[in-house]
């Protein structure tokens, strides 16, 4: 990555990895996502391009919505996670 780039990419790319990426290219040329909003995506190199991801993981609802912020925040401050099945496994219901 050339020194130019490197001022607006917080960690080295050494210790980074993705098992489902060819590492050697992407650290040959990152393609970080820094800001999103909405529809669109910001490069670390300030390139706005619209997010078009959708799939078994996500959902086409748009970037920093307040309404889904203020939901997941309020199911957080209540109950953030519970592994049941873990503490009690055998425990009817």
């Amino acid at each position: 990555m050339s020194s130019e780039n490197r001022t607006s990419v917080p960690n080295s790319l050494n210790e980074h990895w993705m098992p489902f990426t060819s590492n050697k290219d992407f650290k040959a040329n990152p393609r970080l996502i820094t800001e999103a909003k909405g529809v669109y995506l910001k490069t670390h190199h300030g390139k706005t391009q619209i997010d078009a991801s959708s799939g078994l993981f996500c959902n086409p609802l748009g970037h920093g919505r307040r309404e889904i912020t203020e939901a997941v925040t309020k199911q957080l401050e209540t109950l953030d996670l519970s592994l049941i099945h873990i503490s009690e496994p055998t425990r009817p219901y």
